[in-house]
């Protein structure tokens, strides 16, 4: 009866197998890494697996906007 979530977070990635071991010795729920921040141009993008990127949109609910 309750929600699932996880939490999105990010640490320097020479301290990701300190994190990944401290979690596994743990009752934690398991991480994983879901990708990682680079210098670029300022836009952001999501590069996929295959190796093909596509630019990521923002956009989000409004609870204050009227369909009017």
């Amino acid at each position: 009866g309750g929600e699932d979530y996880e939490l999105l977070f990010t640490i320097k990635p020479d301290r990701a197998k300190e994190i990944e071991n401290l979690v596994q010795k743990s009752d934690h729920p398991q991480i994983t890494c879901i990708g990682q921040i680079t210098n670029g141009s300022g836009d952001i993008s999501i590069t996929y697996k295959e190796g093909s990127l596509s630019p990521l949109k923002f956009t989000g609910y409004d609870h204050f906007r009227t369909n009017a």
